[in-house]
């Protein structure tokens, strides 16, 4: 009976920052990572779509989830971070109402992933990688940008990834060295 009060207020508090975690089988696009190790460990990649709609957007909705973690930029304003906590083959995403965030013109939807490759508390071992599925609609049209082959992908070691853990129950500690960020 003790519990079911902190559910509650952690429900709560979930849905009143806007995110609506659902399981990524209902997302289409395509997992993405970088080349390489599938599963590398505390590895941190940045990903970016550019793209230009005609019009001002009526209503845009971006479903987005990672393995591990992820922050999510549009045009360089931090959007969203997550996903929820779940389990590897039941994926949660965020469904975010993104329509303030576009412009007419160009636009650009980018991330930082950080992907575990170790297993935590709050985290599974899976395949490194983002998934994101937006909608964006004007009185020109609709768009639909998804993860595929055509999204920029960059490995970085700005972060250092040769770090140990300080128990199993969390993850990184994260040492972040900026001269390394790419130009």
């Amino acid at each position: 009976m003790k519990l079911r009060p902190i559910f509650i207020i952690l429900v709560f508090a979930l849905l009143s920052c806007g995110a609506r975690p659902t399981h990524a089988q209902g997302i289409a696009g395509n997992w993405i990572w970088t080349s390489g190790e599938s599963s590398p460990r505390n590895a941190y990649a940045y990903f970016r779509k550019s793209f230009s709609i005609s019009a001002v957007p009526e209503s845009a909705t971006i479903r987005v989830t990672a393995d591990s973690r992820y922050i999510l930029y549009v045009n360089g304003i931090e959007v969203r971070r997550g996903p929820s906590r779940s389990h590897t083959r039941y994926r949660t995403y965020d469904t975010i109402d993104a329509a303030a965030y576009f412009q007419r013109g160009a636009n650009v939807i980018a991330a930082v992933v950080h992907h575990y490759g170790d297993w935590t508390f709050s985290a599974q071992r899976g395949r490194a990688g983002l998934l994101v599925d937006a909608r964006i609609v004007t009185s020109r049209g609709s768009y639909t940008i998804r993860t595929d082959d055509s999204w920029r992908a960059l490995r970085t070691t700005a972060w250092d990834a040769d770090l140990d853990r300080i128990n199993m129950q969390l993850g990184f500690p994260e040492l972040y060295d900026a001269r390394k960020e790419p130009v």
